[in-house]
């Protein structure tokens, strides 16, 4: 028996009472966050960390520091750049093959004295720093050992009481972008600034180029934090100083040139800033510096370094890993063949941090060098000279193999999201590896577009994997974007801009696109303006993000007219079913409009663009990027160097 509830009309009235007042109070709370104004510098999450202390981090000694310290070095101060250490030569090497060779007939032959010398005098003979042997080290870097520079460029310093109260700071607060680095050692810096500027040695270009970099990170750490240490000082100032060092020091021959741990240091803090400052080719050039200084240097074979204190091996196989990870990124956003070959490299990660805060930083450090080396594979494997030579089966079968290792990398960097509650400053954590999703999704993307590419293919097949790729990651940048301006600030947004919007979003981006026309679904056009209206706020950081903007916006006019008019041609074929698209590799967007050249473009399709400025030149520009992207295997970022004037 089913009871018959009757409201009787008090209960009734009572009842739209209250969903009236739940309506007034959504209302408000609506309107209150409306209102709430938006955050203009980085949220502080910092907490003082003074548990859990280790041998990792040594203690601040302030006591070697004074008012009255010399506030910088005098310009043109003599330099005595430390010798390059021994050149790494592989076992193919004379020098190697001579030095084994030698170790073998001292295992078999008799060891008399005479014998014993002989030995000693040919090993040392192929020592490639000596004097007397083939190569005499950081002379060999030169055409004349005369002509080296005698002295350091001229660089400014900050003031020294200045440098002392950010040391203190960061003693006390380990800095968010040493740790989003895996900088083992906080205070790296607190050892190169007494180096500097209570010099007990000479001090190299690359000690003071790496210190500037340092400071510079940090400076621009507080900077964002609105932190009040830098109350009283003329941060912006400083800032530009440190800048203006770093690059003085990275665009030096010697650093560029001379394979040395500070040099490489000093580069590696360069690609960063490079990266930062949206300068790709420039970060290239010099991660390219810096890769042949560590492969000269050995870093990049775990032998070289089995004789070094722990501690030391850590922080060469850091460098090395760091480098190896934004080369692959490169290399697959530009085009270009990696500078470190895996077949080459035997050397481990640098270990995990034991101390539970750094642990989950570093854990997530790792698993990007995992996803930098599926990224250098899809080059290598599908973008190469030599892999676009490859049959279609064999790239079809080479594209599910990658795609099954990609899919378990997710999984795993989701266990280690799951873990970040333990790390220092947590929420810093989820800011720097939000991204994380929206580039696994640009690198899936890439990865399927190739499905098609290579000699003697003549249509482009866009598949149900390639558009589901691209869409999440679209999706996951509209999700990211407000959580990380809100935490980040709208004076630092040039940070997504660099890191995540201008490398990772515009292969999604094009692929959605065609999906819209092809499918003539609205939802994708929707989530094209999404994006366009997610992206206009930060349009102006860089020249680059507000090319990226008006791209963006043209096609955004093109999907909506096209879909919107249903009688255009059907844009190669498009299978409902499969939700896969072919494409002739001439295919021509103009032709869309009933199959017509520009000059024949019916009244219907150019009245969809002569209210918004269009012409038919806007058409055929439109045109020739789409030939050019679906017909080659350039690299994504070349199309934003398109002219697309007339179309603006």
């Amino acid at each position: 028996m089913v009871a018959k509830i009757i409201l009787m009309p008090c209960s009734q009235k009572s009842i739209d009472e209250i969903n009236s007042r739940l309506i007034s109070i959504e209302q408000m709370v609506k309107n209150i966050s409306l209102n709430e104004p938006e955050p203009t510098h980085m949220v502080d999450y910092r907490k003082p960390i003074t548990e859990n202390k280790s041998a990792e981090t040594p203690s601040f000694r302030s006591a070697g520091y004074s008012a009255s310290s010399s506030d910088g070095i005098a310009s043109g101060s003599v330099s005595t750049p430390t010798p390059a250490p021994p050149a790494f030569e592989g076992d193919s090497s004379f020098a190697t093959q001579t030095v084994m060779a030698g170790e073998l007939i001292a295992k078999q032959g008799q060891k008399s004295n005479e014998i014993l010398d002989a030995l000693s005098s040919l090993k040392d003979l192929m020592n490639t720093s000596s004097i007397d042997g083939f190569s005499n080290g950081f002379d060999d870097l030169y055409f004349d050992p005369d002509e080296k520079p005698k002295s350091l460029p001229e660089m400014e310093l900050l003031p020294a009481q200045f440098v002392i109260s950010l040391l203190r700071k960061l003693k006390e607060y380990p800095s968010v972008h040493y740790l989003a680095y895996a900088m083992r050692d906080q205070m790296a810096l607190e050892k190169i600034c007494q180096a500097v500027y209570f010099p007990t040695e000479p001090v190299s270009l690359g000690q003071l180029t790496t210190m500037h970099g340092l400071l510079l990170f940090l400076l621009e750490e507080y900077i964002a934090l609105n932190d009040p240490i830098l109350s009283g000082w003329d941060a912006s100032k400083f800032l530009s100083l440190c800048e203006k060092n770093l690059h003085i020091g990275c665009q030096s021959y010697e650093i560029l040139a001379v394979p040395h741990v500070d040099n490489v240091k000093a580069l590696t803090l360069g690609v960063v800033f490079a990266q930062l400052s949206s300068k790709p080719l420039l970060a290239w050039t010099l991660c390219s510096a810096a890769a042949r200084h560590v492969f000269t240097l050995g870093y990049h074979r775990e032998r070289s370094l089995k004789s070094d204190p722990q501690n030391v091996a850590d922080e060469k196989r850091h460098l090395f890993w760091s480098l190896y990870g934004v080369d692959k990124n490169l290399s697959l956003t530009l085009g270009r063949a990696s500078n470190f070959q895996d077949f080459d490299i035997d050397t481990e990660y640098f270990s995990v941090s034991k101390v539970d805060g750094v642990e989950p930083w570093d854990h997530a450090s790792i698993a990007f060098i995992s996803l930098s080396r599926l990224q250098g594979m899809v080059y290598d494997q599908l973008y190469s000279a030599t892999a676009l030579k490859k049959s279609q089966a064999e790239r079809h079968a080479l594209i599910g193999d990658l795609d099954a290792q990609l899919r378990p990398w997710l999984e795993r960097w989701r266990e280690i999201m799951s873990a970040i509650e333990t790390a220092y400053y947590s929420e810093y954590f989820d800011l720097f590896f939000g991204p994380t999703d929206i580039i696994y999704y640009s690198v899936q993307t890439t990865l399927h577009r190739a499905a098609s590419m290579g000699e003697g293919v003549h249509t482009t097949e866009i598949t149900a994997a390639c558009f589901e790729a691209a869409t999440m990651g679209l999706h996951c940048h509209l999700k990211f974007l407000p959580i990380f301006k809100r935490k980040i600030g709208s004076n630092n947004m040039d940070a997504y801009v660099s890191w995540v919007l201008l490398y990772t979003s515009f292969t999604p981006l094009i692929v959605v696109f065609l999906h819209s026309v092809a499918s003539n679904d609205p939802s994708d056009v929707k989530l094209l303006h999404d994006f366009l209206d997610s992206i206009e706020p930060i349009a102006h950081v860089t020249k680059d993000s507000a090319r990226l903007f008006e791209v963006t916006k043209v096609f955004c006019r093109v999907a909506k007219a096209l879909v919107d008019s249903r009688n255009h041609n059907p844009l190669g074929t498009y299978s409902h079913q499969s939700n896969t698209l072919l494409l002739p590799q001439d295919h021509n967007i103009v032709n869309i409009a009933e199959g017509r050249g520009a000059e024949q473009l019916p009244d219907i399709f150019m009245q969809d663009f002569e209210g918004g400025g269009w012409t038919e030149g806007d058409v055929e520009a439109m045109s020739t990027f789409f030939g050019n992207w679906m017909g080659s295997s350039g690299p994504i970022v070349d199309m934003l160097n398109l002219d697309f004037s007339s179309c603006f």
